[in-house]
C-alpha cells in the first residue's frame, strides 16, 4: 500500500469519526430520513458537477452494470446509512463507533464468499487486534455498553452488515465506473428511494447556526469527501484491508468527546489506540504479501 492510499484511508476514517458526533447532534432537530434525503441530494449535485467538469458522466455504464450499481447504492446509501442514522438516534454516537468494528468482519465474510480475498494469519491478526483495541476503549464503562443493547444497537449491527456488502460490491462497480459519477448516482438513487417515505419539511430550530454548521460538515466532511476517498481507495486495494481502517473511527470519537464533552483520556485508552494503529500497520504488511 503506497503512502497516498494510506493517507486517504486515514483521512476518510477521521472524517467519518467526526461525523458520528455531527449526526447525533443533528438528529435532535431533524428526522433521520429527512436528514439523509437532503444530505444525499446536495451531495449528489456537488458530485455530478465534479463529474461533469471531469467529463466522466456515462449513464450507459449504470445500465450495463446495473446489478453492481443497485447493490452498492441500496446497501450503502439507503439501508446502511438509514440503519446507522436510526441506530445513532436511538442509541449513541459512541455505541455506533464501537459497533462499527463489525464492518471488517462482515466485509471479510462477504469478500471471502465472493472470492475477492483469502483468509490467512495476517488478516486474522489485523481483525482481532483492531477489535481488541476498540473494546479496550470502552472497557471501563463496559456495563453501560452492555445495558444499552437496544433496538438502536441492533440497527447498527444490521447497518454494519449492509456496509460489509457495499464495500465488497463497490470494488467491482468502481473498477468500471468513475468514482465521482458513480458516487453521485448512488446518492441520487438513495434520495429517490427515500422521498416517498420522508417528511420534506423541517422545524425552525434546524436553521440555527450550529445545526447548519454541523449539516454542512455532514454533507461535505461526512459524505462527499470520505465517500470519494473510500470509493477511490477501494479500486487500489482489496475490500478487507480497506475496511480495517474503520478501527480508526472510535479513536476519533473518544478524542473529540474529550475536547467537546470533557471526557477524560485514560492510560487504557492510550494503550488501546496504540493497539489499533499497530493493527492497521499489520494490514499494510498483508497488502504487500
Amino acid at each position: 500500500m503506497n503512502k497516498i492510499v494510506f493517507s486517504a484511508l486515514m483521512l476518510m476514517q477521521i472524517l467519518f469519526g467526526i461525523n458520528y458526533v455531527a449526526v447525533k447532534y443533528l438528529l435532535k432537530s431533524i428526522p433521520a430520513s429527512t436528514f439523509n434525503l437532503y444530505r444525499y441530494l446536495i451531495a449528489a449535485i456537488i458530485l455530478f458537477i465534479v463529474a461533469w467538469a471531469l467529463k466522466v458522466i456515462k449513464f450507459h455504464l449504470l445500465k450495463k452494470y446495473w446489478w453492481w450499481f443497485l447493490v452498492s447504492a441500496l446497501t450503502g446509501t439507503v439501508f446502511g446509512q438509514m440503519l446507522f442514522a436510526w441506530g445513532i438516534d436511538f442509541s449513541s454516537a459512541t455505541n455506533a463507533s464501537i459497533i462499527s468494528i463489525l464492518i471488517p468482519l462482515f466485509t471479510l465474510i462477504v469478500s471471502y464468499i465472493r472470492k475477492q480475498v483469502s483468509i490467512n494469519k495476517w488478516r486474522v491478526m489485523s481483525l482481532v487486534g483492531g477489535a481488541f483495541g476498540v473494546l479496550l476503549i470502552k472497557w471501563e464503562n463496559i456495563g453501560d455498553l452492555m445495558s444499552n443493547a437496544s433496538m438502536g444497537d441492533f440497527m447498527l449491527i444490521l447497518g454494519c452488515l449492509c456496509f460489509g456488502i457495499t464495500i465488497s460490491f463497490t470494488k467491482d462497480f468502481y473498477r468500471v465506473v468513475e468514482v465521482s459519477f458513480g458516487t453521485a448516482a448512488c446518492f441520487l438513487l438513495g434520495a429517490l428511494v427515500l422521498i416517498p417515505f420522508t417528511p420534506l419539511t423541517v422545524g425552525d430550530s434546524f436553521f440555527s447556526s450550529d445545526n447548519l454548521s454541523w449539516f454542512s460538515y455532514a454533507v461535505l466532511g461526512g459524505t462527499v469527501i470520505p465517500y470519494l476517498l473510500g470509493n477511490w481507495t477501494i479500486k487500489k486495494i482489496d475490500p478487507f484491508t480497506a475496511s480495517l481502517f474503520i478501527y480508526i473511527q472510535p479513536i476519533v470519537t473518544f478524542t473529540l468527546a474529550y475536547f467537546i464533552l470533557g471526557e477524560r483520556v485514560t492510560s487504557l485508552k492510550v494503550i488501546a489506540s496504540i493497539i489499533i494503529f499497530l493493527s492497521v500497520l499489520v494490514s499494510q504488511k498483508e497488502s504487500k504479501a
